[in-house]
Formats: structure tokens, sequence, C-alpha cells
């Protein structure tokens, strides 16, 4: 077993830079890729079109296809990106 990892997370600039890109995805209906922690296993790399902002619960529900919808805690993302 590995000693317990420090949990990676975005600082305050990253995390600034994101709420643009997420504003931005919005308005324009373009596609992101998102960087997400999860615990013990490699982050998960999900890319989609944001469906609704759920800011009271802190997350992003983002949808990569139909009927196939993904509900990403603010907290876990790592990394917002537009796909290159």
């Amino acid at each position: 077993t590995s000693k317990k990892e420090p949990r990676p997370y975005m600082d305050e600039f990253e995390q600034q830079e994101a709420a643009e890109l997420i504003q931005l995805a919005v308005q324009d209906d373009i596609e992101l890729v998102f960087t997400v922690y999860r615990k013990y296993k490699e982050p998960d790399i999900i890319q989609g079109k944001i469906v609704k902002l759920e800011q009271q619960m802190g997350r992003i529900v983002v949808s990569n296809g139909p009927n196939i919808i993904h509900k990403i805690q603010f907290m876990d993302i790592l990394k917002i990106e537009t796909p290159s």
C-alpha cells in the first residue's frame, strides 16, 4: 500500500480560469475536457458539453452523448481544457 497521497486540487488561480472556461463553454455550447480526481485510481478524463451547473451542489453535469451523463464535483476537477 502506498502512503496516503496528498489530495491534488486546483489552486485559486486555476479555479478562476476553470470558472471562466465553464462560463464560456455554457455560453458558446462547446465541449470541454475535464480531468477528474478519483480516489485510489488514475484520474478520469471526461470530454463533453455542460448540460447544467448545479451550483448549490457544487457540481457540473456534463453529457458526451445521448443519455450519457457525468456529474462532476467541482472540488474533484484537476484540470479543464478545450479539446485540441
